[in-house]
């Protein structure tokens, strides 16, 4: 089991229950987990197209731009909390004791994230004329942030300890959720706040379960002569972690993101709308594929096996190369006859679209095994930081059509990637013309 370098260890009294799964069976359990998410991912992927071509028709091409700029914020906020979510994952992988004793410890060290959400509430005036939304609007999606940390900490440990049926439960409950509300919330409010009031319900409800969940889980069974650190030794250096991967999460999801508030700011109110539809039906890619990682993390982390990266790499990269596929051949027929005449987007870009969500699906994947294996995180981040820097100077200095837009995500990542892997082959020959030759004399030779 791992425990932090600086730290004193201390030998667990407590003994093995039962031997704990070996290796190669908690991989095979991860291939299952991520499954069984994969398919609550296509779920999940599916409602969220349905509630977008609600909210569209509700609102109407002209308005769907700015709404889809919003609810894409709230997304990113969701990616943002999955720094912290992560953190405490793999805190709880790693460590048998129970939950709330590692809870407990690592709340104090949440104060940052108070002043990330101050920082929040006082740039909406800035963001709202940015998008051309009303303030109140951009408040919801605050809100719904704050509420999304409440949740990540106890999701966290439901992650680690592999409390994935009960996630998935709870994920369809919140589409089914999302959807009935935003139905019905239409009926009383405008489309914009029936859509974010609609998408808050479903976090209040995870805040409530995560927690009351989290704190009922006790200690599991320690291998046997296994190392085991206290709870406020294992949320040592939790604040700097959840940040750094909140961080490269952002940057993700940014990147998929930025071309939409590129969009609603450069183009027509027509073409914006379009825009947002085709990448809403491209997002199905990225809810489908996000649950490998989920599902392979805990893996990874307890047991940092290459086999086990490996074989979550292979699933991501076929479940996004499957769903951008059928998203290119069946997404102009969708976008006709579901958003309707006023949406249409060719087959072509909708394949660029299907480009940048395969890309971002596979980057995702990189960012979380890095995290979880403890090293590598560098080079990885640099590639996410990179890729993002161009993508925002791209959209900022030289605006291009819907097409140009679309495949920015897959581009900038490619290149960034491309370029740091010619630089480590690079360095890699550097060290080995500089290594001396040493001969070694053994027997007679001497």
């Amino acid at each position: 089991m791992a425990v932090p370098a600086p730290l004193a260890p201390r030998v667990s009294t407590r003994t093995a229950a039962a031997a704990p799964p070996a290796p190669g069976a908690e991989t095979r359990h991860a291939a299952r987990d991520a499954g069984l998410l994969a398919a609550v991912g296509f779920v999940t992927g599916g409602s969220n197209f349905v509630f977008n071509v609600m909210v569209a028709r509700n609102g109407g091409v002209s308005s769907y731009g700015g709404i889809a700029a919003l609810l894409s914020m709230v997304t990113i906020a969701g990616f943002v909390a999955s720094g912290v979510q992560y953190a405490m994952a793999r805190r709880a992988a790693t460590w048998d004791g129970p939950p709330r004793a590692l809870l407990a410890a690592s709340l104090g060290l949440m104060w940052p994230w108070l002043a990330v959400v101050v920082a929040l509430f006082a740039s909406v005036p800035a963001l709202s004329a940015y998008l051309g939304v009303p303030d109140a609007a951009t408040v919801l999606v605050v809100t719904q942030f704050v509420a999304l940390l409440a949740a990540a900490m106890p999701g966290g440990v439901l992650i680690g300890r592999r409390r994935f049926a009960l996630i998935a439960g709870l994920s369809v409950i919140g589409v089914a959720l999302r959807l009935c509300g935003g139905a019905l919330l239409a009926r009383v409010m405008d489309a914009t706040t029936a859509a974010l009031v609609a998408s808050f319900v479903p976090a209040l409800l995870s805040v409530a379960v995560f927690l009351s969940i989290a704190l009922r889980m006790g200690s599991v069974a320690a291998e046997a002569g296994a190392v085991d650190a206290s709870a406020e030794d294992m949320s040592a250096g939790f604040a700097t972690e959840s940040a750094t991967g909140a961080i490269s999460s952002a940057a993700l999801w940014s990147l998929w993101a930025m071309p939409l508030i590129f969009a609603r700011h450069l183009l027509d109110a027509g073409s914006s709308g379009r825009f947002a539809a085709a990448q809403v039906l491209a997002s199905g890619v990225l809810f489908v594929t996000a649950p490998v990682a989920m599902a392979f993390y805990p893996t990874i982390a307890r047991h940092r096996q290459r086999r086990t990266v490996v074989v979550g790499a292979v699933a991501t990269l076929g479940l996004a190369g499957v769903a951008s596929l059928g998203m290119a051949v069946l997404g102009p027929w969708l976008m006709r006859h579901v958003y309707g005449p006023h949406f249409v987007v060719g087959a072509r870009a909708l394949l660029e679209f299907g480009a940048s969500a395969a890309t971002v699906s596979l980057a995702t994947y990189a960012v979380w095994t890095a995290r979880a294996l403890r090293r590598r995180i560098a080079p990885v981040s640099v590639m996410v930081g990179l890729a993002a820097a161009a993508e925002l100077l791209v959209g900022v200095a030289a605006p291009g059509g819907l097409e140009t837009l679309a495949v920015l995500p897959c581009l900038t990542l490619a290149t960034a990637g491309g370029a740091l892997l010619l630089a480590a082959v690079s360095r890699s020959r550097g060290r080995s013309r500089a290594t001396p030759a040493v001969v070694v004399l053994v027997g007679d030779e001497a």
